[in-house]
């Protein structure tokens, strides 16, 4: 099972170049900020949420056993908020109204690039099941894709 994950909106709603820095304003309040290379709003972390379409799998249900996500890890900091970066899934079989728990794994302290990011045993999957990864770590939180493992049988 593979699925395209799609972002939130971000906040940013006009830019422009000017006194040699790349300003923006701010959707939620007009306060006007610059765009850098820190993963940061205003001097907080940026609340990174990907949602995924519901997952139709032919009117059957069936179980999830292994759930990988693929993404740059490594990008941890070298101190503080951000050293051992989380990315928290949780998962929604009602087509996205109410998300089970969040669950943690870690993508990677500073150069761990072979970081695998795993979920097992995630329980039986109905027809419109919705996936929702949230990083609020300040670091770069690429997500190349996302792969299941199904098994058959558990109806």
């Amino acid at each position: 099972m593979q699925s395209g994950i799609t972002d939130n909106k971000w906040r940013v709603s006009a830019v422009v170049q000017a006194h040699g820095k790349i300003l923006c304003t701010d959707t939620e309040d007009g306060r006007i900020g610059y765009l850098d290379d820190v993963y940061t709003e205003y001097g907080e972390p940026l609340h990174q949420e990907r949602t995924s379409q519901p997952y139709m799998i032919k009117g059957n249900s069936q179980y999830w056993a292994e759930n990988e996500l693929f993404m740059e890890t490594g990008t941890g900091l070298s101190l503080g908020q951000g050293s051992d970066p989380q990315i928290r899934m949780s998962y929604s079989d009602d087509g996205g109204r109410t998300f089970t728990a969040d669950r943690a794994r870690a993508f990677g302290k500073i150069g761990e690039y072979n970081k695998r990011v795993v979920w097992r045993r995630l329980g039986r999957v109905p027809f419109n099941r919705v996936v929702r990864f949230i990083n609020t770590d300040p670091v770069k939180a690429n997500i190349l894709k996302m792969e299941g493992t199904l098994e058959e049988g558990y109806n």
